[in-house]
């Protein structure tokens, strides 16, 4: 099972939904960091900020 949060009220309200579903059917949960580059994503593409792309949360 698959989840991606970004921090918003609805993304953390899945990843409660998905930690109780992966618990009642035995199944491991991955859950994925999902952001938006802050200067854009076009400008991103151009000049990729490497460590934020790498950048690890806990």
């Amino acid at each position: 099972m698959v989840v991606g949060v970004s921090g918003s009220p609805a993304s953390l309200a899945a990843l409660r939904r998905a930690v109780a579903e992966a618990r009642r059917c035995g199944r491991p949960l991955v859950v994925l960091s999902a952001w938006e580059p802050p200067e854009g994503e076009a400008l991103y593409c151009r000049w990729p900020d490497r460590g934020a792309a790498g950048r690890t949360w806990a």
